[in-house]
């Protein structure tokens, strides 16, 4: 997954969309569905908003669950989602909730929460 301050939104790939929905990301209506044209990585890409909730643990393990609303890439014609390389992206919509560290010689990212949630 990708961090992207950039991104309006936390987006799903068609690839990880696929592995984690299995067989109802084929029956996704990417025209009837609330449609949204995501700007992520430095490129355009059009999706669905689907309900969603986000959970992730502290360093306790206490979990942290919100309801996110996610868009799902729709992979181009004729290209099935598994055969795709896009990264999902974890977006500003989210990342607004935490404050965003780098640790660099580790190389590890660490989202605190912030004081205000």
């Amino acid at each position: 997954m990708l961090i992207d301050t950039g991104a309006d939104y936390t987006i799903l790939s068609p690839r990880d969309a696929k592995r984690i929905l299995d067989q109802e990301y084929d029956s996704i209506d990417f025209r009837g569905a609330q449609r949204v044209e995501a700007v992520a990585m430095g490129g355009f890409g059009a999706g669905v908003v689907e309900p969603a909730a986000i959970s992730l643990a502290d360093q306790d393990n206490v979990p942290l669950t919100t309801p996110l609303p996610i868009v799902i890439s729709q992979a181009p014609l004729g290209i099935r989602p598994e055969d795709l390389e896009m990264m999902s992206v974890l977006g500003s919509d989210i990342l607004t909730l935490f404050a965003l560290r780098v640790d660099r010689p580790r190389n590890q990212v660490y989202l605190e929460l912030s004081e205000d949630y």
